[in-house]
């Protein structure tokens, strides 16, 4: 009995050896798919971010166009707003010029009233 309790012992070792290498093959074909998903996730993140990147520069591109357009409007309207104030300065300027000589005849008639009165 001895010797078949040896064999069978043989052979039950033998049967989880078979199985531990089978388990060993079934790990490395896991470790194998898992190395090929992250090359994958890797490639699809790698992609995902030029596009990303090729996106924004594209949108700041936009907006920077868009300010500057922003700008160049607001140069007119600072030339305009300029000629407007010189303008108005000159105006100003007429207009003060205009009151000080009606003042300065307005004084002169006054005088000459007081002179003919008196």
């Amino acid at each position: 009995m001895a010797d078949h309790d040896v064999d069978a012992l043989s052979r039950k070792v033998d049967e989880i050896g078979r199985t531990l290498t089978e388990v060993d093959g079934r790990f490395a074909d896991i470790d194998k798919h898992f190395a090929e998903q992250r090359q994958y996730i890797e490639f699809g993140l790698d992609t995902l971010r030029t596009e990303l990147r090729t996106e924004m520069r594209a949108g700041f591109q936009g907006v920077q166009a868009a300010f500057q357009g922003v700008d160049r409007r607001l140069e007119g309207m600072d030339r305009r707003l300029d000629r407007i104030e010189n303008k108005l300065d000159r105006f100003i300027d007429t207009q003060g010029g205009i009151n000080r000589d009606l003042h300065s005849r307005t004084r002169a008639l006054e005088e000459a009233r007081r002179r003919r009165k008196g």
